[in-house]
């Protein structure tokens, strides 16, 4: 558990954004904050067919859990991300309830490096339009889910580790089954979240919006008390 609570942890707001807005821990609540995630999936031609539909139907889960959750339902700005050997869909940030997710096929290769580039780029633009429409926020999740290798991850690794020292994005790594690329993976954060079968994305997504749920609900310096991990689930540090 202490390991997936490193990665999950991250997501208080930080005293950068409480002294940008000056606002106080007693009414955080209060400010219309919002929280920025952006789902990174890889849609290459090893998820055709199952893999994909199990992918969709956890989808479905991830929406209706952020949408029956009212705090989430009114913090939560997502944005969908595909990504094969280059971007296949990057969705507007939007409300759960009102993202429009086009049709997801599977084909081509992997790069992993473009897909993490392409999503710190979209994050700290996000940020900087809030922080210029003085709108607060929390650090901005990413999330990106991976069967496959690709794409040397070098120097975007050292990219996400800088940022995640400085508390400035929360950053989960996942890999499907035995043949993700777990190696790379631990590059970002040292560790791993693994779904052994893709029909347990539903279980990796719940676990998802119950933690974003339990670090939205924090403020600076309080210890976040995080869902425990299913059995489908492993941290592979």
């Amino acid at each position: 558990m202490k390991d997936l609570e490193a990665l999950l942890e991250q997501g208080n707001v930080t005293d950068e954004v409480i002294d940008d807005y000056k606002i106080t821990t007693e009414n955080l609540a209060d400010n219309g904050i919002v929280l920025p995630v952006i789902l990174v999936v890889d849609v290459s031609y090893s998820m055709e067919g199952e893999p994909l539909k199990h992918l969709g139907n956890a989808l479905e889960v991830f929406e209706k859990s952020i949408i029956d959750d009212p705090e989430l339902k009114r913090m939560v700005e997502i944005s969908l991300v595909t990504f094969n050997h280059k971007i296949q869909i990057d969705t507007d940030f939007s409300k759960m309830q009102e993202l429009d997710v086009p049709t997801i096929s599977a084909s081509g290769g992997t790069n992993i490096s473009l897909a993490v580039r392409h999503a710190l780029k979209k994050a700290e633009e996000r940020k900087a339009q809030m922080k210029n429409e003085a709108i607060p926020y929390y650090q901005p999740f990413v999330i990106i889910l991976t069967d496959g290798e690709g794409g040397d991850v070098t120097e975007v690794a050292k990219k996400v580790k800088e940022l995640t020292k400085k508390r400035q994005i929360n950053f989960i790594p996942v890999g499907i089954g035995d043949d993700a690329p777990y190696t790379d993976l631990k590059k970002f954060t040292g560790s791993v979240v693994k779904v052994e079968k893709t029909k347990d994305l539903t279980d990796l997504f719940e676990l998802i919006s119950q933690s974003i749920s339990a670090v939205s609900g924090s403020v600076v310096g309080e210890n976040v008390a995080l869902p425990e991990v299913p059995a489908t689930i492993q941290i592979v540090a």
